[in-house]
């Protein structure tokens, strides 16, 4: 495009050269812009009606009752509002119980295998637990959060004649391929879902299954919904969510902190990808969501450090491993073992302190990358030593690297 916007074509008779390079580089900058979103941008498609789905009265003071389901029409834009749904347990045996339910309509029918986002709002340490998938029971007791048996927030798909395609709790844990817990890079949280089966409404309900704190009320704010429609070649909608595999109880000190950093817009922010006391076989990984499936021929970058990091051997560093996934199938595996990656000294660096950008090139379309530590040994060494990820970005031909590099070969899950 630079080419079309040549200096010396602009030949404005009495105006000086400099306005004239000033009309020139405002032009160019705003048609720039304007191609990029239209190229590599997305559009939120948010639902028109919203629907109070439960029948159940709260009490609001003295001989005053009022719904479950406050400002529903507030879940129909962007703009920071919500509508707040509430649920409570009752009294003794469930006398005076109630929950709320709400359901998002979008104008037109969605096809089968799309994604739909919920951004919701609750108990902060309920919604950690819950971002930290298959891990929500043990972060429970970490973190001392008593709510994730007392209060469960339940989402579905479901058509226009009434039949729920998909249908998730936290109780069961939304940590699958298809329902998940998600923050984007300014920390709000969303909930995600992706029916097999075509769908033009979400409906989220919030209810109490406690047996204990009777009485309590829970609330589920529900700010929107909406699916992306259009290209997103450079995976402009990110998401993040992090998970582990065998761990038990000798949790303590794993975990992500501050994930949504890895995600954001400043390149100096970082996730801190703990490991903790974990044994043998055991792995934490922080996981970073592209919404599109990416081309065979692009690639992705990874900006990571280690704290601590003097602790760091070739044999540690091996521990550290970035993976790529095409939905739940492993397409990619790449150890950091040995502290040479095309030719760059990543042990010498991380050693000193520094944070690497590494390129991966899979081969093979991706839509998902992970980072973390995999403990084929122990690594009670790097316990006071989490990875700090900074950021994790897709490349290719329909989305320019800023830094190109020589695209790197392919690598196949098993290596």
């Amino acid at each position: 495009m630079k080419t079309l916007f040549k200096y010396n074509s602009l030949k404005l008779r009495g105006i000086s050269t400099v306005f004239k390079y000033g009309v020139a580089f405002f032009i160019y900058s705003l048609i720039a812009v304007c191609f990029l979103t239209e190229t590599y941008g997305q559009t939120k498609q948010f639902p028109t009606i919203a629907t109070e789905i439960s029948d159940d009265d709260r009490s609001c003071g003295l001989f005053c009752l009022e719904s479950t389901v406050q400002d529903k029409d507030n879940a129909l834009s962007d703009d920071n509002q919500f509508a707040r749904l509430y649920g409570s347990p009752g009294f003794l045996a469930g006398l005076g119980a109630y929950e709320g339910s709400l359901e998002l309509q979008f104008p037109s029918t969605l096809p089968a295998e799309t994604w739909s986002y919920v951004r919701i709002g609750a108990d902060e340490s309920l919604l950690q637990v819950l971002l930290g998938g298959s891990l929500g029971e043990l972060l429970s007791d970490v973190l001392g959060s008593v709510l994730l048996g007392n209060q469960e927030i339940e989402i579905q798909a479901r058509t226009s004649g009434g039949v729920a395609v998909l249908s998730r709790t936290s109780t069961q844990g939304f940590d699958t391929d298809r329902v998940r817990l998600v923050q984007n890079g300014t920390g709000d949280y969303f909930l995600a879902i992706k029916p097999d089966a075509a769908y033009d409404r979400i409906r989220l309900t919030n209810r109490s299954t406690a047996l204990a704190g009777l009485g309590s009320e829970y609330t589920l704010d529900v700010y929107n919904a909406f699916y992306l429609d259009g290209a997103d070649a450079c995976g402009e909608f990110r998401f993040t969510s992090f998970d582990g595999e065998g761990i038990s109880l000798d949790l303590l000190g794993a975990g992500v902190e501050n994930a949504e950093n890895a995600i954001d817009s400043d390149l100096n922010s970082y996730s801190e990808i703990s490991i903790g006391t974990l044994g043998v076989d055991a792995s934490m990984f922080q996981s970073v969501y592209f919404e599109t499936l990416s081309a065979p021929e692009d690639y992705f970058k990874v900006k990571l450090g280690v704290a601590n990091a003097g602790v760091l051997t070739a044999d540690l560093i091996g521990g550290i491993e970035v993976r790529a996934y095409n939905g739940s199938d492993l397409v990619f595996i790449r150890k950091l073992s040995g502290g040479l990656i095309n030719g760059l000294d990543v042990l010498g660096l991380l050693q000193s302190g520094n944070a690497v950008t590494l390129p991966f090139g899979p081969g093979v379309a991706f839509d998902r990358v992970t980072v973390g530590y995999t403990s084929l040994v122990s690594l009670n060494a790097l316990s006071n030593s989490p990875i700090l990820l900074y950021d994790v970005q897709r490349f290719g031909a329909t989305c320019p690297d800023p830094d190109p590099i020589p695209l790197p070969n392919g690598t196949n899950a098993q290596q």
